[in-house]
């Protein structure tokens, strides 16, 4: 999912975006949005190959910033329910009569 964002244009150093080429160093501060979420973490390490997920771990911190973000956008995700949630693709010839009268339209 990360490789994707940086491919995609989602993960910016410094404030910039980066590309796949990008060095990074330790201590930099890396910004990651994945779905809609932005994950700020501190780099602390770098590893030259790659390795299993626990050992990757170990390599970076979520900033506590970014945290508190990332849970107050998870929570409101939870609450908020998409208005057109319920509408499955075209509206059917039976339902044209319906939302003509409550466009006002006749």
């Amino acid at each position: 999912m990360v490789s994707d964002a940086v491919e995609k244009g989602r993960a910016r150093t410094g404030g910039a975006n980066v590309k796949p080429s990008k060095d990074v160093r330790v201590g930099d501060l890396v910004e990651i949005e994945i779905e809609h979420v932005l994950w700020q973490v501190n780099l602390l390490g770098i590893c030259e190959v790659r390795g299993p997920a626990p050992i990757a771990q170990t390599l970076y911190a979520e900033t506590d910033s970014g945290r508190k973000k990332r849970v107050a956008e998870n929570e409101r995700r939870k609450t908020y329910r998409e208005p057109a949630a319920a509408l499955q693709g075209r509206p059917t010839k039976r339902d044209r009569p319906i939302i003509d009268k409550l466009s006002g339209s006749d």
